[in-house]
């Protein structure tokens, strides 16, 4: 989805979304211009809490954002090393391969024509280098950089622009996670080489922001070939500050500085992103000298803290960033078709004892997919109270009751076999999907699983592989799941509430609501920032009455980066998506 801009306390509200999900993490692929979906875990960052200590760290982050850049002495070279936590489906970043793990790499290879300042969060020019707004704010023509190459060499044109525009409205082709953006896109056209004009059906207020998740394919590349099968679609050529050098499956994807870039160049030589699902793994990575960048689960911070605040070779970092975990709810068959079944759920899983349990206080509870602290978010609504009694008590008003005394509650249900419906005493049983590879995600599970015991429902965890894992999601092969999404630059909720994306987009759970559907369509078309909020803390409301989520937390990012590398700011979106500006001291050591 897209998500709104973070306002003054850092956070922003929904968001695109970069699916986007991380491993509980995280997704990208979000309200959200979520970013997509993402395991949620370890390299979901999120809001601190209110520790003396964590306060400090905070203010050294948010002196970093604000003050001068450190670039006294800077000059190209250097290798960054950082972990991969889980191996991107593709690297184009118009197809449904598109996750934040992939956005993670492609966006230092691809561009958009207009991207969002990491710092000020403003629109800002990239492969377009103006552009003006007529037709009543219903067309948008950009006038083209006449100075940009591909990778390979051949020159950035309207042909591109088209080229790309096609193939993300082609519905042949697996570009339907960013279709959303542009459904009401009517059509482009290209009257010069350097010039593009896109006529939208009606005026919407990102007519313009939202062409940063149209990134820009080499036509010349392209045409003529399999668009979903494209050996491109793993090694891309873009026309970004870094080119894509190799991926070496179950090891690295590397890329390096492009010296040809049109705009600043980066001072990286190169970026090594190394393959390490296991994050006790990527820990001794770390001590090892093969990364410089790592990102802690909150046991491991536990146990390491004392090590690295007193390490000289470290920095230490604690960051917000707007994402968010979650456990939707399989709203197309029973029992979870059932509204008070969804609330009893939420009821029963004890949110307070994860985030203070499991996460050591480096989290906090939400009650929507906006932030607290944006102004989507609705401070007026209360946080849904641990309360199995409650939740108990919701179930036996659902039909659902142990009638045999062997502590899992039972009902009769419709069942469909061979064509024919009959009534079947059931089980409750729910299968909840977890990505593995992050013990976090295993602990917080077997947490959850415990918790629905206690109230007669039979849970079982399963674990798969990441790839998998989304595959079930986006085929609605799930009962209940642990996700996050972590959000973009704008609000946007139509990509995870709308009902059109229950079948093929972002709506996991298969929320359908005619006021929903009304406030996701009228966002849109709204230009006033404080209405639009205000639209947006409606639909929150329904989703916090419905519950098509259970929302878990938001959490804090703890990072340490070695000192060689310097000018590092965690900016409150991207972070390691945007890192040309660092540079390296060689007068310190290093990765290896």
């Amino acid at each position: 989805m897209t998500q709104s801009r973070c306002n003054h306390s850092g956070l922003a509200g929904a968001a695109r979304l970069v699916v986007f999900c991380l491993p509980l993490l995280l997704a990208a692929g979000g309200c959200l211009k979520v970013e997509g979906p993402f395991k949620a875990a370890a390299d979901c960052p999120a809001t601190p809490t209110t520790s003396a200590e964590a306060g400090g760290d905070e203010a050294v982050v948010e002196r970093l954002r604000q003050g001068p850049e450190d670039l006294k002495g800077a000059k190209p070279g250097g290798v960054l090393n950082v972990q991969l936590q889980v191996e991107p489906g593709g690297l184009n970043n118009l197809m449904d391969t598109r996750d934040a793990y992939s956005v993670y790499i492609s966006n230092h290879i691809d561009e958009a024509l207009v991207a969002f300042d990491s710092k000020t969060l403003e629109v800002k020019p990239v492969l377009a280098e103006k552009w003006e707004v007529s037709g009543g704010g219903k067309v948008v023509t950009f006038h083209l950089r006449k100075n940009v190459k591909f990778h390979d060499g051949q020159p950035f044109t309207a042909k591109d622009v088209r080229y790309s525009f096609d193939r993300m409205k082609d519905k042949t082709v697996k570009t339907t996670k960013i279709k959303f953006v542009f459904v009401d896109l009517e059509r482009m056209e290209a009257p010069d080489p350097h010039t593009v004009r896109f006529h939208w059906t009606r005026p919407l207020y990102n007519v313009v922001s939202s062409m940063d998740s149209l990134r820009i394919l080499p036509a010349h590349l392209y045409e003529g070939k399999d668009f979903d099968t494209n050996p491109l679609n793993r090694a891309p050529v873009g026309t970004g500050p870094f080119r894509f050098k190799e991926w070496i499956t179950g090891d690295r994807i590397v890329i390096e500085r492009n010296d040809d870039y049109w705009g600043e160049k980066s001072f990286l030589d190169k970026i090594v992103y190394r393959v390490a699902p296991d994050n006790n793994t990527a820990l001794q990575m770390l001590k090892n000298g093969q990364l410089d960048w790592f990102v802690f689960e909150p046991d491991q911070w536990k146990q390491e803290e004392a090590r690295f605040r007193s390490d000289p070779d470290f920095q230490v970092l604690v960051y917000s960033a707007p994402a968010y975990s979650y456990i939707p709810w399989n709203m197309r068959k029973p029992p979870f078709n059932d509204r008070r079944v969804r609330v009893a759920m939420s009821h029963a899983i004890n949110m307070d004892a994860i985030v203070t349990q499991l996460y050591h206080g480096f989290a906090r509870r939400l009650h929507s997919s906006s932030l607290p602290g944006s102004d989507e978010y609705d401070n007026g609504l209360k946080l849904i109270p641990h309360d199995p009694v409650r939740a108990a008590a919701l179930l036996e008003e659902a039909g659902w009751k142990d009638t045999n005394g062997d502590g899992v509650r039972d009902k009769e249900v419709e069942v469909e076999e061979e064509g024919r419906k009959t009534l079947q005493r059931k089980d409750f049983a729910v299968e909840f999907l977890i990505p593995s590879g992050l013990q976090i995600s295993q602990r917080v599970a077997e947490l959850v699983r415990g918790d629905l015991e206690k109230v007669g429902v039979k849970a079982e965890v399963r674990k798969y592989e990441w790839a998998t894992f989304i595959k079930k999601m986006q085929s609605h092969e799930f009962d209940a799941a642990m996700l996050g999404w972590r959000l973009s630059e704008e609000s946007d909720p139509y990509q995870i509430w709308h009902s059109s994306q229950a079948e093929t987009g972002s709506n996991y759970p298969g929320y359908m609501d005619p006021e929903a559907d009304r406030l996701c369509e009228s966002v849109r078309v709204t230009l006033d920032p404080l209405d639009r909020a205000s639209q947006i803390r409606r639909l929150g409301y329904l989703v916090w009455r419905d519950q098509p989520y259970t929302f878990i937390l938001q959490r804090k990012a703890v990072a340490v980066i070695h000192k060689r590398f310097r000018n590092v700011i965690p900016f409150e979106i991207h972070t390691l998506w945007d890192a040309r500006r660092w540079w390296v001291d060689d007068s310190a050591g290093g990765a290896k």
